[in-house]
């Protein structure tokens, strides 16, 4: 603890002599300043969210308020301002898996190395440790059902190193500036750093799904299994979230006990059941109190995952008159194995967009959408002095994290919409 706080409290002072003594004395590295004193996520993306990941924990160790501070500040940076609508953090490849400035964030050179995404994960969960505020637990799952599934196919075999949010891949393998863009997974890669890092998160999943904070028992991610917290109390958690929003939870205890099932922050509403019976929650910084529950109490949980458009900030100057879909914490995207070629066709503004449940021996058993949409009749010249012509459509999204297993074509989260 002492040398992780020597390490924490010395990173990018100067000494006496006004020199920094350091070799990498800059903000890529970051150590230009002292954590304290940054303002910004800055430099390369997996290394700044392992250093926050590591304030944190120091902080509560320490109950350092000054290094909290600092940390809420690089989470609010990273959140508000540079980070993807799929948990994706680190937008360029030519700074060198790095941060750059507020709002840029290009959708087809994006870089989103998946360990960066497991790093925001840790750093959620180390600062939700802290301060029990759902919001961290919003961006652990977001991060963890779509950059960081993303990485792995389907079958487990082949790999993604980085997770742009749109890939031509005739563009890819030809343009110098997105050769680390890959259409198709591949099979290993130079820095093998993403597969084993994948790897231990999935198999450490129970430590993310539920934690206790003083005698109450906080589910943060919906995720079926059994809990047992110690010898006296065990909570069965039965869903197929995310394609479902309903999720059961059996308590066996020898004494009442208290859970707090969390209330994403993205869902219109949660509402609550116990023992078939409607339930007046409290809510804590997110999250619906449930009190009192004895041995063998059912707690039915509803969270609504309607599919909807999302828009991004108008500085974002890559999603400009465009539109992206999720539905609970998935995000989805177009490929042209559903669609034809994506640049044929525009979201439509109003119309229902459909969840369709279906079974596919390459994706596995997922929701699609089904989306209104116009197609656009190319007019042959590279401009043109007329309005395009264009009659009704559908296009068919899939979850972005099963992009990538079918035909070679090309993808997009944000699709123009008219």
């Amino acid at each position: 603890m002492a040398l992780a706080s020597y390490f924490i409290d010395t990173r990018g002072k100067k000494a006496e002599n006004g020199e920094n003594k350091l070799i990498f004395n800059t903000p890529y590295h970051q150590s230009e300043k002292p954590v304290r004193e940054e303002r910004d996520a800055v430099g390369h993306a997996v290394r700044a969210v392992y250093l926050y990941t590591g304030m944190a924990m120091a902080a509560k160790e320490t109950d350092d308020k000054s290094l909290l501070e600092a940390c809420e500040k690089m989470w609010d940076s990273i959140t508000s301002k540079r980070m993807y609508l799929t948990g994706g953090i680190g937008s360029s490849a030519s700074a060198g898996e790095a941060f750059t400035m507020d709002y840029d964030l290009p959708n087809d050179t994006a870089y989103n190395e998946t360990c960066a995404s497991i790093g925001l994960i840790f750093f959620a969960e180390a600062m939700l440790k802290i301060t029990n505020d759902a919001k961290y637990a919003d961006i652990m799952e977001l991060a963890l059902y779509n950059n960081v599934l993303a990485g792995i196919q389907r079958d487990g075999k082949r790999f993604l190193y980085t997770n742009p949010l749109e890939v031509d891949p005739e563009y890819a393998k030809k343009l110098p500036e997105l050769e680390h863009v890959y259409a198709r997974r591949p099979k290993w890669h130079g820095c093998a750093c993403c597969p084993p890092n994948a790897a231990r998160l999935i198999a450490s999943l129970n430590r993310y799904a539920w934690r206790e904070e003083d005698d109450v028992f906080y589910s943060d991610l919906f995720i079926g299994g059994e809990y047992k917290p110690n010898e006296y109390t065990m909570i069965t958690t039965e869903t197929d979230y995310p394609y479902n929003g309903a999720v059961k939870y059996t308590v066996y205890a020898d004494k009442p006990v208290t859970i707090a099932v969390r209330k994403p922050a993205r869902s219109r509403c949660v509402t609550v059941k116990v023992n078939g019976k409607p339930y007046v929650y409290k809510l804590y910084n997110g999250y619906a109190v449930i009190e009192n529950l004895n041995n063998k109490d059912i707690v039915a949980v509803d969270i609504d995952i309607t599919p909807h458009r999302v828009y991004s900030n108008t500085r974002v100057h890559a999603n400009e008159g465009k539109c992206a879909f999720m539905a609970g914490p998935v995000v989805y995207c177009f490929e042209d194995c559903d669609n034809g070629d994506l640049n044929n066709f525009w979201a439509a503004q109003e119309g229902e967009i459909v969840s369709v449940s279906v079974s596919d021996n390459i994706i596995g058993d997922v929701n699609i959408l089904k989306i209104p949409a116009y197609k656009i009749e190319q007019t042959g010249g590279l401009y043109s002095f007329e309005t395009p012509k264009k009659e009704k459509a559908e296009l068919t999204a899939v979850p972005y994290y099963a992009w990538g297993n079918r035909e070679e074509g090309k993808m997009k989260v944000w699709i123009a919409e008219k």
